[in-house]
C-alpha cells in the first residue's frame, strides 16, 4: 500500500507521499495504490481515495477574571452583575456552562450573567465536528467601601495625620482622596490642616464610594496681643 497526492501519481507509482504526512490543508484527498506483490503481473493494482478533513476546536478566549458588584448592607445585594461573553453562534455550538463545578442546567447560550463568586466554566463544541473545548474563569465579589476616618495624632501637633479604615465585601481593593485631591493607594495622609475635611475611598473594580467627614483641631503658629 502506497499514498499519493494525485491519481495521475498513484497511477504511475510515483511521487509516493512519506507514511509520516502532515497535511496542510484543511480538506485534502489522498489516494491509495494497492498492489499486489507476489505476482509479476505490472497491472495488479487498484487504487482509492480517502479525504482528511480538519476540524478546529472553538475559538474563544474568557477574560482571566470578572468583578461581581454587591452592596455591604448585610446581604451583599447584588450592584452589577459581570455577563461572560463568547461570541460564537448558538446555531453552531453547544454550550453547557458549571460554577464551581456544578452545572447550570438553565443556561445554555453563549453568555452568562454571574450572580455569585466563583470559578466559572463552560465546554463549548462544534455541532457538525464534535469538536470541543472547556475554559475557565473567576468571579470575584467586590463592594464599596464603609469608611472611617480617624486622627491618629494628638491635637494641636504640627503634623496631623488622618487614617481611613475600611469594612467591604470580596476584593478589598481601593484608592484614597482627601478634599477631592489625587487619588493614592495609602490610606494615610499627613501633614494635614485643621478644619473640617472629607476623606474618600474608591473600589479600584469601580463599585463605588465611600465618604466620611471629620474635624482636624489644631491653631496657628503664631500669637497676637
Amino acid at each position: 500500500v502506497s499514498y499519493y497526492a494525485s491519481i495521475s501519481d498513484a497511477n504511475a507509482g510515483v511521487n509516493q507521499l512519506p507514511l509520516i504526512y502532515n497535511n496542510s490543508l484543511l480538506t485534502e484527498i489522498i489516494f491509495a495504490r494497492v498492489e499486489n506483490i507476489t505476482t509479476n503481473e505490472v497491472d495488479c493494482y487498484d487504487v482509492g481515495s480517502f479525504n482528511i478533513a480538519v476540524n478546529s476546536f472553538p475559538d474563544f478566549e474568557l477574560d482571566e477574571e470578572y468583578i461581581l458588584c454587591v452592596d455591604t448592607n448585610g446581604t451583599e445585594e447584588i450592584i452589577s452583575p459581570p455577563t461572560i461573553e463568547i461570541g460564537l453562534d448558538v446555531l453552531n455550538y453547544s454550550f453547557v456552562w458549571t460554577l464551581d463545578g456544578s452545572v447550570l442546567p438553565l443556561e445554555t447560550g453563549s453568555s452568562i450573567v454571574a450572580m455569585q463568586g466563583g470559578n466559572y466554566s463552560v465546554e463549548v463544541t462544534n455541532i457538525t465536528s464534535n469538536c470541543a473545548l472547556i475554559n475557565s474563569t473567576l468571579v470575584k465579589i467586590s463592594s464599596p467601601p464603609i469608611v472611617t476616618a480617624s486622627i491618629t495624632t494628638f491635637a494641636f501637633v504640627e503634623d496631623n495625620v488622618i487614617r481611613v479604615s475600611i469594612e467591604g465585601a470580596g476584593v478589598l481593593e481601593y484608592e484614597f482622596s482627601l478634599d477631592n485631591g489625587p487619588w493614592q493607594e495609602s490610606d494615610t495622609f499627613r501633614n494635614v490642616s485643621a478644619g473640617n475635611h472629607t476623606v474618600m475611598a474608591r473600589d479600584i473594580n469601580g463599585c463605588g464610594i465611600g465618604i466620611d467627614s471629620l474635624i482636624v483641631m489644631d491653631y496657628p503658629l503664631f500669637f497676637t496681643p
